[in-house]
């Protein structure tokens, strides 16, 4: 028999939503022998009800933003380019996104290195430590080529992170 106690509350899977499994009963009593199954249809159909306005609301914000950019003869609207852009040359707005691009690939690269020294294929090809054998028989749990991903992303983030230096050191 379940017994559930007055302000017990059932958890979703949704961050901050729950569903208060003591619907319409009185403080200080329990209900016994499960829950009333309308109560609980009826708060998840409102959550779902929510939700669903918030995703068309900004779907709607969204679609007007962008219709009202295009109704403008706004050079943004239609990337129109600038005089700047003509000569062929790396404009100092587009120098500045791949800066912090670049930087974002270094950040990428270590925290790839971090993982493959934990669990990847240790060879030359890649700098890393020794690996952790407890850490890489639990990964091959999950996947036995893991260790091969995670050394093929590690490869491909230091290619990521110098051809974006190399671009914009030449």
């Amino acid at each position: 028999m379940v017994e559930i106690a007055w302000g017990t509350e059932l958890s979703t899977n949704s961050p901050g939503c729950s569903i208060p499994l003591d619907v319409g009963l009185k403080k200080g009593t329990s209900m016994k022998d499960g829950i009333p199954m309308k109560h609980l249809v009826n708060e998840l159909r409102n959550s779902s009800n929510r939700r669903s306005f918030m995703k068309n609301g900004l779907a709607t914000v969204g679609t007007t933003t962008m219709g009202a950019a295009l109704l403008t003869n706004s050079p943004l609207a239609f990337a129109e380019r600038g005089p700047e852009e003509h000569s062929g040359r790396l404009t100092k707005g587009d120098a500045t996104l791949l800066r912090f691009a670049a930087a974002a690939e270094i950040l990428e690269t270590d925290f790839w290195v971090q993982y493959n020294e934990l669990g990847g294929v240790q060879d030359s090809e890649v700098p890393g430590g020794s690996g952790n054998p407890d850490y890489t028989e639990a990964l091959a749990v999950l996947d036995e080529h893991m260790a091969i991903y995670i050394h093929d992303n590690t490869d491909d983030e230091f290619t990521h992170q110098n051809f974006l230096n190399a671009y914009l050191a030449s």
